[in-house]
């Protein structure tokens, strides 16, 4: 009688295991490591990164150097610096400046106004200089001139044909 593990299927497994090559070592941090896939992934959205960014600048008429300079004077060029913009004391100075001025009431509708909306984001209305491109408007006209009735955002072009539309004298 021969023992079960060491039949004729039982040497040949065993063969299988005494020639097989040892495991590779793995470094520290391996599993920290990205994979190819992952590579590729993240190469792929700092391009698409990059790209947006040169369209940015396409669109601003290739003006790098007054980007620049409001990177160097702490004026939001992103959605994220924006949002710490409208948080801070200059804004806050500003947007109580227009809404004396234009006596609390909404631009479109004249309403009782709460917002101060951009209508241009050039460095001289940033920092405070021109009021000219800001209006005051009640909740619900800033809505509607940013969304659509179904619900999309709408272009910046848009919306100044839209504030036109309501009244509010076009931008020079």
């Amino acid at each position: 009688m021969t023992d079960p593990g060491v039949g004729t299927n039982g040497l040949k497994g065993l063969k299988v295991l005494l020639n097989r090559p040892e495991p590779r070592k793995r470094r520290a941090g391996w599993a920290q490591r990205k994979t190819a896939k992952q590579r590729r992934k993240a190469k792929r959205q700092r391009k698409k990164a990059r790209q947006a960014a040169l369209k940015a600048q396409k669109r601003q008429g290739g003006r790098a150097d007054e980007w620049q300079a409001k990177v160097d004077a702490g004026l939001p060029t992103d959605a994220k610096s924006y949002a710490v913009y409208l948080q801070g004391d200059l804004w806050h100075a500003i947007r109580a400046r227009v809404l004396r001025r234009d006596r609390g009431l909404c631009a479109a509708c004249g309403g009782h106004a709460t917002l101060v909306h951009h209508r241009s984001y050039e460095m001289l209305v940033l920092q405070g200089e021109d009021d000219a491109p800001l209006i005051a408007l009640c909740h619900p006209c800033h809505r509607a001139i940013h969304i659509t009735p179904r619900g999309r955002k709408r272009t910046p072009r848009s919306t100044e044909r839209l504030l036109v539309r309501m009244g509010v004298s076009p931008l020079k």
